[in-house]
This record gives structure tokens, sequence and C-alpha cells, in this order.
């Protein structure tokens, strides 16, 4: 139905055009009247790619809330929180009177990949005081299929006057932990890993992209190095792996590791340590043709 209203109206727009005409005096009228007709025709065209649009993301709408349990819950968080702001797949702007955070989160919607704007439920802006993160993505997985996933940020990081870069590295490498937890999660099912990949208590599915990253990267002998994978743990300090991260950050776990290397792929950004496994672990990632059309995608709004 949809393909037929839009065929036809480009019929009439192709109709509405003629045959070609020499240009008159006399064909200054039937100009006119053909642009009027033209324009009109576009008009009706753009109100009805709204309409279907609308449709479309009311359809989703429908479609993930089937999908999501009544007694759905948000999960832990790790910090105080101190305001919440829901979104939806129809969110473009948050409303809200502060300028900082209205700015920062109107920047993860516009980041945000399509494929994951519907699994997108909630802002958070937590107490930064301890200034022990900058930003925090927590993500639950259903047995239903439905996945949900909270973005939050500290108020002191908000506080900061920080350039439009800084604050798309740090969104980037957020998103970052999405994209291997949406595919790691997989509720029901019982996988055997080593303790210190370990996401929300289980362990990752090891078909998806974030398992297979760190069973090329992370061999069994510097996971054991990782006491509890904490975040202020810092690779150099691991005698052999002081250059296999792309800056010190990604040392602290497996999970820092694929958000900061996803982040530096994305942005094209250099990594600390240039060195020949940080740029063999950056290529790695682009050889999958997801992440490329992800990061394409990313780039149109950079």
């Amino acid at each position: 139905m949809t393909t037929r209203i839009i065929a036809g109206l480009l019929l009439c727009v192709l109709l509405a055009g003629g045959a070609p005409r020499l240009a008159t005096a006399q064909s200054s009228v039937v100009d006119s009247q053909y642009r009027t007709t033209l324009l009109q025709l576009i008009a009706a065209l753009q109100q009805q790619i709204v309409a279907l649009q609308a449709e479309l993301a009311k359809r989703q709408t429908t479609e993930r809330a089937a999908l999501r349990p009544t007694d759905a819950t948000p999960p832990n968080f790790p910090y105080t929180i101190l305001s919440e702001y829901d979104v939806t797949p129809q969110t473009t702007e948050l409303r809200t009177a502060d300028s900082s955070r209205k700015t920062f989160f109107n920047r993860v919607l516009e980041l945000t990949p399509v494929q994951y704007r519907a699994s997108l439920v909630g802002f958070v802006v937590f107490d930064g005081g301890r200034r022990t993160s900058d930003a925090y993505v927590t993500g639950k997985k259903y047995s239903t299929g439905y996945f949900e996933w909270y973005f939050g940020v500290s108020d002191e990081f908000l506080g900061e006057q920080l350039s439009r870069t800084i604050i798309d590295e740090l969104i980037v490498h957020e998103l970052g932990h999405i994209v291997s937890l949406e595919e790691a999660l997989d509720p029901g099912e019982v996988y055997e890993c080593h303790q210190t990949i370990s996401a929300g208590g289980d362990c990752p599915n090891p078909r998806s992209i974030y398992s297979q990253f760190v069973a090329e990267f992370w061999p069994e002998e510097l996971l054991d190095e990782l006491d509890g994978g904490g975040t202020d743990f810092r690779g150099v300090e691991v005698r052999g792996y002081e250059t296999h991260f792309v800056s010190d950050y990604a040392s602290a776990n497996p999970a820092e590791d694929f958000a900061e290397t996803f982040m530096m792929y994305v942005l094209d950004s250099a990594p600390d340590y240039n060195t020949s496994i940080t740029r063999e672990k950056i290529a790695w990632l682009s050889e999958s043709a997801e992440l490329q059309k992800m990061r394409r995608e990313i780039l149109s709004s950079i």
C-alpha cells in the first residue's frame, strides 16, 4: 500500500511534466502552473513520508512493548542517581531546562546507531563526587530477546567546559560497551569463561564479538594478572604487556579494552600506544561489516 502511494505520487510528477516544450513567451504561464503543481506534489510526498515514518516508529514501539516483560525493572545502577529521564524511540530531543544535560544527552541521541535507539530507555545523571567514573552504561536482556540500556553521566563531567571532541570520545566509548553487551548477554544460557570476563555475573556468549575479541587478544596469563579487573588497573604494570593497549584505561579489563579500541576505530583517533598489537586490534574491528556500517553512521553525525 505504501509503495503504491509513493509510486502514484511520483507518476503524477512525471505526467505533470508532459512532453518537452520549446521555450516561448507563451509558455511562461504553463511553466508557472507546472512549477506550482510540482511543488504541491512534492509537499504531498513529504507529508506522506512523515506519516509513514510515524507509523513505522509506532509499530516498532508496539513490537518492543510486546517483547518486554510486564515486570521489567531497570538493572542496578552503581552510583547515586541525581536525575532520571525516560527515552523512547520517538525521542529526538531531551526536554530539560539544564543546558549542559540537554546538550550532552542530545548528543547521545545523535550518535547512537539506529539499531540501538529502540533499546535506549533512559538517561541518568549521577553523583560524580568521588570521581570514580565520568559515564556509565548498564544493560539488561530478557529471555524474550528484549534488550534495554541506560546511559549515565556524572554531574562533575557535565559541569566542566569540555570540547566536542572529548564529549564524542566519551559517548562513543560507552557505545562500545553497548555493542559488546547486546550480543554478549544471553539469558537462560550458561557458558564457561575466565572469571575476569564474566558479564553481569554470567559468562558472555562465545559467539559474540566481545568474546571473540577477548579470545584473540587476552591470553590466560594476562587475564590471571587482573585481580578482579578493577578500573584502576594499568596494563603497563603487567610485564610483557606494557604496550598491548590503545590507552592505559584500556588495560583496566577486557570490557574497557574493547570499548577504548572501538572508540579509536570509529573516530580514527590515534592510540596512546601506537604499536603493532594496538594497530592489529583496530584492524581486527574494522574487518566486521556490521561495525563498518555502524562507524559510517556515527561519523555522519560528527
